[in-house]
């Protein structure tokens, strides 16, 4: 059977709107702060990932835990890393033919900065984070504000590069794509567009 044109598309933040280098990142802060990664690692996975994409802890109290209580502008640093993802340069073609809705696990005020710092604004038309919503990926509460918009949860597709997360989005009955390393989702996405004149993508800045 033809899947149904798309009237909503739904991308990640992390590895799809932009880069993911978060994990990099937890390496350079536990080399900065003579901590072994491995320590870092499993505090950030046990500890202090799900109370961050939550909220239920403050960014001081997540940078001191994080850095055993040392060294200063961890936050600068972390946004620093980020660039924009493999959608960014397709976000104005896509956003001309389908409204694009961003979901992602994470931080409200870190996630706004990056939007505007990259430019990415005028191509979604919505924000949706974690922290904001009180729920995180693969969680099916996650998903309420997007089925809402839509009679057909299967017009609605959602990209994202965590396989647990497309599961998760096709168990509510979404269309669902995983984004892979080599890109070919890109592909996927346009044709599942619906009928319009594309304007040619712009170049990731």
């Amino acid at each position: 059977m033809t899947a149904p044109m798309i009237q909503l598309l739904v991308l990640d933040g992390q590895g799809v709107v932009f880069t993911d280098p978060f994990h990099d990142f937890l390496d350079r802060l536990a080399d900065a702060t003579d901590q072994a990664r491995a320590t870092v690692r499993n505090r950030w996975a046990n500890e202090l990932r799900d109370r961050a994409w939550r909220g239920t802890i403050n960014d001081n109290d997540l940078w001191h835990e994080l850095s055993a209580g040392s060294g200063t502008e961890w936050d600068a640093r972390l946004e620093a890393a980020y660039e924009a993802g493999p959608a960014a340069p397709h976000l104005r073609a896509w956003a001309a033919v389908v409204p694009i809705w961003l979901l992602t696990n994470h931080r409200t005020p870190w996630i706004e900065r990056r939007i505007d710092r990259l430019d990415l604004r005028p191509w979604l038309s919505r924000v949706l984070v974690s922290d904001a919503l009180g729920a995180v990926k693969p969680e099916p509460a996650v998903f309420a504000p997007i089925l809402a918009h839509v009679t057909d949860p299967q017009s609605i597709l959602l990209v994202d590069d965590q396989a647990k997360n497309v599961a998760a989005a096709a168990a509510a009955g979404m269309s669902s794509l995983l984004a892979d390393p080599a890109g070919t989702w890109l592909g996927a996405v346009h044709k599942r567009l619906p009928p319009g004149r594309l304007p040619q993508s712009r170049s990731a800045d």
